[in-house]
């Protein structure tokens, strides 16, 4: 019984006398998401592992990225950055964006050209004398019984348009109902065939 004791606390004393294992530490990316403006770079590594790493962009206008995970912004648009170690993938998701882009503002005659091209208007454009209701440019196309303006936002026309959602024919006592507000744009078709589906299609000009 005594060797039983003590060969039991002999094995016990070398299980304690042995070091304990080193744990290798879990293979990560230092980023699984990143947003980077145009031109801009960004480092991406990866750790836990000794071994080689392959980086690759699955869109390489938007963003490049070197043999050593540096990140290249070249484009506004999305990639995914992979790095390849030992036989697995660790992935970056990258936005890019250009906060500097010059934005070309949307013209009337740019309303029309959309609404043409989703069979909106038919017919004849009339020139319409728009400062009678104190807007910038207007149009008419009768056939579809639709007419276009295009308002300074900063006019008080304008606001009071917005808040009344008419149009106030100043000196002759008329009020004409605004169809639809988008942004600058006022579109009256009261009396058009399918009026809905042309106020659809008017709000959704960009």
């Amino acid at each position: 019984m005594k060797k039983l004791i003590s060969a039991l606390l002999l094995m016990t004393l070398c299980i304690m006398l042995v070091p304990p294992q080193n744990v290798s530490a879990a293979v990560k990316i230092s980023k699984a998401k990143a947003t980077m403006e145009v031109d801009s770079t960004l480092k991406l590594t990866i750790s836990g592992t000794t071994s080689k790493v392959s980086w690759s962009s699955s869109k390489k206008t938007v963003a490049t990225v070197s043999t050593s995970g540096t990140v290249t912004a070249k484009a506004e648009g999305k990639t995914t950055i992979t790095a390849s170690v030992s036989g697995k993938k660790y992935t970056c998701s990258v936005t890019v964006v250009d906060s500097n882009k010059v934005v070309k503002e949307k013209t009337l005659s740019d309303l029309v050209e959309y609404l043409k091209s989703n069979a909106v208007l038919s017919g004849n454009e009339t020139q319409m004398d728009a400062s009678m209701i104190g807007a910038e440019n207007g149009v008419k196309y009768s056939d579809s019984k639709i007419e276009l303006y295009e308002y300074d936002i900063n006019s008080d026309s304008y606001k009071t348009i917005v808040k009344t959602e008419k149009i106030t024919l100043e000196g002759f006592g008329i009020e004409i109902p605004v169809s639809a507000i988008s942004g600058k744009f006022i579109i009256l078709c009261e009396d058009a065939k399918n009026k809905d589906t042309i106020v659809k299609i008017f709000n959704e000009f960009k």
